[in-house]
């Protein structure tokens, strides 16, 4: 089964997600692509302190490079080995996702694709996608928030925003939470499903 997941690598909530594909891969039959969804290209930075204000832009020019990849193994390995980097430097001071070129180096595609980061251009593939993670969603009429989960099966895109999970999920379970998934996604009367949650997912550091 192919699937997308639409996120922001600024995102902890994307970060913790996709650790959970990470595990559901292992034992369920998934073709997973991450697409770009930019927070910096919806709500700006306004209103964030400087550190975090800078963490979103970095994390903008991030998504350039990441829809410049076209193999979606590839551009996950992009992601997971960015999202690594980024946590160790934000934890020692320093500022995320500036080394894009060692990312890319650490997965075996060209550094020299870091130059895509500073190309406007790419900005109308993120809005492209943008659109098509709010297409997947249907007509609720609010604004889409990330994580947005999809799966495609034949022409349809269904797609739900989540599932948020506070932390890491156990491998047993993993797959079993995709089952669940999947089964609530082709029921197209299913809207939404949730209780509360922390203001901030337990990470890892996988």
């Amino acid at each position: 089964m192919d699937a997308e997941l639409f996120l922001d690598p600024s995102c902890m909530w994307c970060w913790t997600t996709s650790q959970w594909l990470a595990d559901v891969s292992k034992s369920r039959d998934v073709n997973l692509r991450p697409r770009p969804f930019s927070l910096f290209l919806r709500d700006g930075t306004d209103g964030l302190p400087p550190r975090y204000a800078a963490a979103r832009e970095g994390s903008h020019r991030a998504l350039r490079v990441l829809t410049a990849i076209d193999e979606p193994a590839a551009a996950w390995s992009f992601y997971r080995a960015l999202m690594r980097s980024a946590r160790a430097a934000f934890a020692w001071g320093e500022q995320p996702f500036a080394d894009l070129p060692g990312v890319l180096a650490e997965v075996g595609i060209d550094p020299a694709l870091a130059v895509e980061a500073d190309n406007p251009d790419r900005d109308i593939d993120i809005k492209n996608s943008m659109t098509d993670a709010t297409a997947a969603l249907g007509d609720g009429g609010a604004e889409p928030s990330i994580p947005i989960l999809a799966i495609i099966e034949g022409p349809r895109r269904t797609g739900f925003h989540g599932p948020l999970l506070s932390g890491p999920v156990p491998d047993i379970n993993a797959g079993e939470i995709w089952d669940a998934f999947i089964t609530l996604a082709r029921v197209s009367s299913v809207c939404e499903l949730s209780r509360p949650r922390p203001a901030q997912p337990m990470t890892d550091a996988a």
